[in-house]
């Protein structure tokens, strides 16, 4: 069901694997979803086209989206937009 941003969203938003991974850890549901429908790994997927943006190195966000990805999260799950976390 829709809700706020949760903090595994916002671990998601900041590029924070090792929090998304201690989150996931201590029960944080990978399904949830805010009232624009969308996941954590939607809040990767903008992190990441952010700091595309600036040329920076990405690498530090893939363990937090091999979390998300392993502990169920769909990487086709659309939001309002008809957007998922691929596009």
């Amino acid at each position: 069901s829709a809700q706020p941003q949760t903090p595994l969203m916002s671990a998601a938003f900041g590029g924070n694997s090792e929090a998304i991974a201690f989150l996931l850890e201590k029960g944080a549901d990978p399904l949830a979803v805010d009232a624009s429908g969308r996941n954590a790994l939607h809040y990767l997927a903008i992190t990441d086209l952010e700091i595309r943006d600036e040329d920076a190195e990405r690498n530090f966000l893939l363990p937090g989206m091999e979390a998300l990805l392993a502990a169920g999260t769909d990487p086709f799950a659309r939001d309002n937009n008809n957007s998922s976390a691929l596009n």
